[in-house]
Parts: structure tokens; C-alpha cells; sequence
């Protein structure tokens, strides 16, 4: 494979992340309030996840929106929707940094407070405060030791990572379930260029031709950005499903508890012989897990924080994403209507706000479903 292909292969893989980026940009990163949670590198593998799979469901719709009017899902289309998408979040990217950077200066040099230092910490993005923080006796998640400790298990994580990675390589798909119910679906709609082809012009029926197709389009397009079927290439998608799992569990964590303690977690977590074997086997349950506890987690910050109505929008499209992974995602979905429902006439009665109320639940309901209407 030359440096060509090898440019293209990375573009399929993190290209959702430029997409998701901007939902997540204006739900989230846009408010300030919001921001600061996610400052730190937890919280931003924790965006860069959150971008990662909404990115990736808006491809999934792209691709059957490309179908669905009769075009081909060839190499153009997709290189123009990544290159759009691009832009637009390299822009609000960079311009969030620099508008970040460059208020906290000025702030700074208008007080007086701040040094020649100071300023050039600033300006590389370090947030400089106005009085020392105060040095708190010996604890293990601060100082070498607790860095050194953290340090081994993050390594020990790694090597974990590392080994999924090694089986994801050493053989191409497979296990029958995956080539019935993916793998068959994501080679033929790369060949066929073409998605509805596979369901009207060919006779598939052992391959669950109603079984929903996200994984299957995700593999439809790393064939499409490789220009060619290579199997063990593909299942990269999997290991990335692995390490999503290890970033979100140590972003909640992190949250509650301090570093340490978080990593210890999340090193017995990512050490799960059944959770290894997931990260390199080619079933969406592992991927199904991730979606559904980032989905409840948007449903519960919502409730305990009802005036920010960005993170019920946040659940609604991963009780919608759920649909799209495996069939009984659709039941979890009537559920979360059915919970909106609920608690949107409760909020009628005790809230002052109505708008609001108003808002966030027609919203919510209304993206979940729209969401799921291409595939079905």
C-alpha cells in the first residue's frame, strides 16, 4: 500500500471526528459554562469521542441519502461532504483557542497582574491564575509518586490497547454473525456503489437484510476512501469502539474521583477478558454498550441540570444511534420518547419556564425520530 493510500485509510478513519465536531461545538464548547468541564485532556478524548460517533452517524445518513436520490456512493462525494465539514471546524477550532487565549491576556495585562512569564504561558494556551494555589499535605494522585504510579497503569493500559490491536491485524473478518449481518452489506454497497441495490436486486435474506446498518456503511466507507475490500484494514472501526470505551468510563470517573483511582478503574475495566475480546471481534455489542451509557449519562446530566437543554438534544441522538447499531436499539429509543414524555409534562406543572420546556422536548423528540427515518 503506498503513502497515498495510507493518507486516505487516516482521513476514513478520524474524518468523523470533523464532522461531529461542530454539533458538539454548539451544544456544548460554545457556552462557556460548558467549555471549562472539558478543559482538561480527559475531557477532550471525551469531546473527541462525543464528535467520533455523531460524526460518523451523520455519515451513515449521508451515505443513505446519497442512495436514496440515486447517486453512487463514490470517492468525490464523500472527499467534498469531509472537506466542507472540515473547514468549519478547523475554523471554530481555532478561532475558540485563539478568542480563549487572547481574552485571558488582555484580562491579565488590564489588571496588571501578570508577568513577562505569565504572559508567555498565556499565549501558549496555559491558564495562568491570580493567586497561588495553596500546596495541600501528601496525597497519592499528586506529586512523582502518584505520577509515576499513573504513568505505569496508563502504560499497562496501552499494552492492553496494544494487544487488541494485534488480533484486530492478524486476521481479516471472520466470525459468521459479523459477515452475515455487516460485512456482506459493507462489500456489497461498496461494489455495487449503490446501498438499495443489496436489498432489491440480489436474493441475501440469511444476512438479516432488516437488521440496521450502521456498522456496515462504517466499513462501506474505508472501502470507499481505500478504493478497494481489504478486511483486516476495516476492523480498525472495532479496536477504536475499545478505546472510546477507556476514555468515556475515565472521563466519568475523573468527574467524581480523583486520577488515581479513575485509572485503577479503568485498568480493570480495559483488562476484562470478555471486554479485550470485543475490542477486536467484529459484534456491535461493545459498541452498543458505549452508545447506551453516553446516551443515559445526557439523559441524567439533563435532569440534574434541566436549564441546559443541550444535553437532552446530546441523548436524543444516542438513543437514536442506538437504532441504527442493532435492532432492539429501537426499544430503548420508544423508552427515552416515552421518559421525554413524561418528563415533559411534569416540567409543564413545577417549571416556570415553559419555552424552555417546550423547546428542549420537541427538539429532542423530534431529532430522535428524523434521525431514523432514511434507514427505515
Amino acid at each position: 500500500m503506498d503513502i497515498l493510500s495510507y493518507i486516505k485509510y487516516f482521513f476514513a478513519v478520524v474524518s468523523p471526528v470533523f464532522v461531529g465536531y461542530i454539533f458538539a461545538h454548539f451544544l456544548l464548547l460554545r457556552r462557556k459554562i460548558l467549555d471549562l468541564e472539558y478543559k482538561n485532556l480527559s475531557g477532550k478524548f471525551f469531546i473527541a469521542f462525543l464528535s467520533y460517533y455523531i460524526g460518523s452517524f451523520f455519515i451513515a445518513i449521508f451515505m443513505l441519502l446519497l442512495s436514496m436520490f440515486g447517486l453512487e456512493l463514490n470517492f468525490d462525494y464523500m472527499l467534498i461532504f469531509i472537506l466542507v465539514f472540515l473547514s468549519i471546524s478547523a475554523y471554530l477550532y481555532f478561532s475558540k483557542r485563539f478568542r480563549y487565549r487572547e481574552k485571558i491576556r488582555l484580562k491579565k495585562m488590564i489588571k496588571g497582574t501578570v508577568t513577562i512569564e505569565d504572559d508567555l504561558k498565556i499565549k501558549k494556551g496555559k491558564v495562568v491564575t491570580d493567586k497561588k494555589q495553596k500546596k495541600f499535605p501528601f496525597r497519592l494522585d499528586r506529586g512523582k509518586l502518584g505520577d509515576v504510579l499513573f504513568v505505569i497503569i496508563a502504560v499497562l493500559i496501552f499494552l492492553n490497547f496494544l494487544a487488541v490491536l494485534f488480533f484486530t491485524f492478524l486476521f481479516p473478518i471472520r466470525f459468521w454473525d459479523s459477515i452475515a449481518c455487516w460485512s456482506l452489506k459493507g462489500k456489497a454497497f461498496f461494489i455495487d456503489s449503490d446501498i438499495f441495490n443489496f436489498f432489491t436486486s440480489h436474493n441475501y435474506e440469511f444476512s438479516h437484510t432488516s437488521y440496521p446498518i450502521y456498522i456496515s456503511l462504517l466499513q462501506t466507507w474505508i472501502y470507499t476512501w481505500l478504493g478497494r475490500i481489504d478486511e483486516n484494514l476495516v476492523k480498525i472501526i472495532f479496536p477504536l469502539f475499545y478505546l472510546s470505551l477507556i476514555f468515556v468510563v475515565y472521563h466519568f470517573f475523573r468527574e467524581k474521583i480523583n486520577r488515581i483511582l479513575s485509572i485503577v478503574f479503568v485498568f480493570v475495566l480495559s483488562a476484562i477478558p470478555i471486554i479485550v475480546d470485543h475490542g477486536y471481534i467484529e459484534y456491535s455489542n461493545l459498541l452498543f454498550s458505549v452508545i447506551l451509557v453516553i446516551a443515559v449519562y445526557f439523559f441524567y446530566l439533563w435532569r440534574a441540570k434541566r436549564k441546559i437543554g443541550s444535553y437532552v438534544i446530546f441523548s436524543a441522538v444516542f438513543f437514536s444511534l442506538l437504532g441504527f447499531i442493532r435492532s432492539e436499539g429501537i426499544l430503548f429509543l420508544a423508552l427515552f420518547l416515552l421518559l421525554n414524555i413524561m418528563f415533559f409534562f411534569m416540567d409543564l406543572f413545577r417549571l416556570k419556564h415553559h419555552k424552555a420546556t417546550i423547546i428542549n422536548f420537541f427538539s429532542s423528540s423530534i431529532l430522535a425520530i428524523a434521525l431514523l427515518v432514511p434507514w427505515y
